[in-house]
């Protein structure tokens, strides 16, 4: 199955279907659900807390429809996305949106329980973490404001009230979280902010500065900057002193940012807003662990692929169009039966693109890795046929595809599973579709998969020894 991301505004249009093209998308996305995958992830949820209204919950049952519980998350010290099983509703209703970042990181809350208070294992762990509150942070924030206009100083102090170079950790919190309200409350402030960055870097009109044109990463080089896009993407990293353990998700989040608050994004001042740029930012960073990110919003869909070709990630961003004329291709429509399966099969190992050729130093193999003309059951995408003078010749499928993600879902096992025991039956042990036994010998590390023999080829489905991905393979007698 291919993995699709569609972000907020596109089910929002979806849920009204109040014109013909989103009435058919509608009816597209139901009748290659089979196909295609919804996901849904944490920047949906921060998208509809800002709805006042009690429309967001019509929003998150509309929604389930399609996403039903694949919900991607990157929870704090986490270092990669992984699928959490929960609906939209869920989730929301499992945010707790009542605390501020100060009120969060407010440890002396945790030690106010009096018999917790004679615990020698309490009082231990209080000290490590007025400890670690009492840690140094350089920032030089005054020393490098220093040579900046009034202007700049001025919008500095209304972001960061007490500019110093150094501060405690908990002084940095409490700095930080007045940073975030005072962008998400006054609206003026980020559109002040980029104007001056706009104005004083010049970077489109005085350096042409295009991002359109793939070269804008070195070209930065002749600015003032003085730095290509991704040298100044990694500064402001180090300068903030990010989790290093979330380098993924902190690179693509600074970079989009970037690429709005220096104004090279061709987005208009009047419609920026801080919030969108954030939560499209991290749309962008999720729907990276898919195949497609869709979108009506050009602004998410330019930055995003600008991004993703910097960072040589393949997931294709699409405007919601784009998407809508191409989705019967990117289902590929080709219902199939053991007969059709052979010739696909036959058609492959003749005709398929030849990516790679190489010969073992352990074994006595031959690799060669081919792309097929079609994803085989909707998931393979590549294979190595291997001429072992031992065992004989056998095909491996699997899926290759450079994104951020680390992961096969449940739902995905289960759907492949299932496409080709409806092609192959039951097999050799008379197993057939899919169940809750194959997830819990999954969970185990014991998967059995399934084997058919058709002399003079055996067929396996199997988790990979080696590279622990889902594998078909076929072994050639």
């Amino acid at each position: 199955m291919k993995r699709v991301y569609i972000d907020s505004n596109v089910f929002r249009f979806l849920k009204k279907k109040d014109n013909e093209f989103y009435s058919k998308l509608y009816d597209d996305l139901n009748s290659f659900s089979d196909r295609l995958i919804y996901y849904f992830s944490h920047a949906h949820i921060l998208d509809l807390e800002r709805d006042k209204t009690n429309h967001k919950y019509d929003d998150l049952i509309f929604m389930e429809k399609f996403v039903k519980s694949n919900y991607l998350l990157l929870p704090y010290k986490d270092t990669f996305v992984n699928v959490q099983i929960a609906t939209p509703t869920e989730v929301f209703q499992g945010q707790d949106k009542s605390q501020s970042l100060e009120e969060i990181f407010n440890f002396d809350n945790l030690f106010d329980d009096e018999e917790l208070k004679k615990s020698p294992e309490m009082v231990v762990a209080k000290e490590l973490l007025e400890k670690a509150m009492n840690t140094i942070l350089k920032v030089d924030l005054k020393t490098n404001l220093e040579e900046q206009s009034e202007e700049a100083i001025n919008l500095s102090k209304r972001l960061i009230p007490v500019l110093k170079d150094e501060y405690k950790l908990s002084e940095w919190i409490s700095q930080f979280s007045n940073l975030m309200n005072n962008l998400y409350e006054d609206k003026s402030l980020y559109k002040n902010l980029r104007r001056n960055t706009i104005e004083t870097l010049n970077l489109k009109e005085k350096y042409n500065i295009n991002i359109n044109d793939f070269n804008f990463d070195e070209n930065l080089r002749n600015t003032p900057l003085q730095k290509s896009f991704l040298e100044l993407v990694e500064e402001s990293m180090s300068n903030n002193n990010y989790n290093n353990e979330q380098k993924e998700f902190n690179f693509l989040i600074t970079g989009f940012s970037l690429l709005n608050i220096l104004g090279i994004d061709n987005e208009a001042n009047k419609k920026v807003k801080f919030a969108n740029t954030l939560h499209d930012a991290q749309h962008a960073y999720y729907a990276a662990h898919c195949d497609y990110l869709v979108s009506d919003d050009e602004g998410l869909i330019v930055k995003a692929k600008v991004l993703y070709k910097l960072l040589e990630i393949e997931t294709q961003a699409l405007t919601v169009d784009e998407f809508s004329k191409s989705i019967s291709v990117i289902a590929e429509q080709n219902e199939l039966n053991l007969n059709r399966y052979f010739k696909l099969l036959e058609y492959d190992i003749k005709n398929a693109l030849i990516i790679d050729k190489k010969t073992s130093i352990v074994y006595d193999r031959e690799y060669t890795t081919l792309k097929p003309s079609v994803f085989h059951f909707g998931y393979f995408n590549q294979f190595d046929f291997i001429i072992d003078k031992d065992e004989g010749k056998f095909l491996v499928f699997y899926k290759q595809i450079k994104n951020y993600s680390r992961f096969t879902a449940y739902t995905e096992l289960e759907s492949i599973t299932n496409k080709i025991v409806e092609v192959f039956g039951q097999d050799d042990y008379f197993k057939g579709k899919y169940t809750l036994e194959d997830t819990k010998q999954i969970n185990s590390g014991n998967w059995k998969g399934r084997i058919w023999t058709i002399e003079p080829i055996k067929f396996l489905l199997e988790i990979n020894l080696g590279t622990k991905e889902l594998s078909f393979i076929v072994i050639l007698n």
